[in-house]
């Protein structure tokens, strides 16, 4: 069974549920995996937080994140996945302007070449 690395990139203002969530759907996947018949064809997940300097940042609700390390010190990375964000006050100014709506935060994710 092949391991894959997955990588959640975090940083200052990221949605909390951007960081959790994420975790949550690959541990649960890893869960579900290894009880299907077809488990030694399905790959098991490493799933890494970062932060471009390893240290702990604060999730959009004012809450300390431990990252696991340092994006340097990862030396390869199957994907890397961006959380969503909650918008800073100016850019909400802006955008509420066009509509009576927040601007909701955007997630990316990022298959990493080989």
């Amino acid at each position: 069974m092949k391991s894959l690395r997955i990588v959640i990139l975090g940083f200052e203002n990221a949605l909390p549920s951007g960081i959790s969530g994420y975790v949550d759907l690959f541990v649960l996947a890893g869960m579900a995996f290894r009880r299907s018949p077809m488990s030694a064809s399905l790959p098991s997940f490493e799933i890494i937080v970062a932060t471009p300097n390893g240290q702990p940042f604060s999730d959009g609700h004012g809450r300390k994140v431990k990252p696991d390390r340092a994006c340097e010190d990862i030396d390869h990375a199957d994907a890397v996945l961006i959380a969503g964000f909650f918008p800073n006050e100016r850019a909400c100014r802006r955008t509420t302007k066009l509509s009576p709506a927040w601007p909701a935060g955007c997630a990316i994710a990022m298959p990493v070449a080989r």
